[in-house]
């Protein structure tokens, strides 16, 4: 286990990375809730999160159009916390990473 991911030689089942990948899902919608309520507070909405709201194009680019603290903690940690918590294989994340 590195960094609270596995690397061995035995990959996990198909029941593991259905269900771990099931769990990611519920991890990051909930992570990403919470870290995007918190954005929202009047002090990191003046000091992060105002910035995301400038850009007012309704295209793909307004998504990551964000200051650094808010990709982060709002962005990268959702997606990674799950696989972290869950011990989960590193196929399995890269799984994760492509779905």
């Amino acid at each position: 286990t590195k960094y609270g991911i596995r690397i061995d030689a035995v990959l996990p089942g198909a029941a593991e990375v259905v269900g771990s990948i099931a769990l990611f899902v519920a991890a990051e919608e909930v992570m990403f809730y919470y870290c995007h309520r918190l954005l929202h507070t009047s002090w990191f909405y003046q000091h992060v999160h105002k910035l995301h709201h400038q850009f007012t194009a309704p295209t793909a680019l307004a998504a990551v159009y964000a200051h650094p603290a808010e990709v982060a903690f709002s962005n990268v940690l959702p997606l990674w916390i799950g696989p972290v918590v869950c011990n989960s294989h590193l196929i399995t994340l890269w799984l994760w990473y492509i779905l």
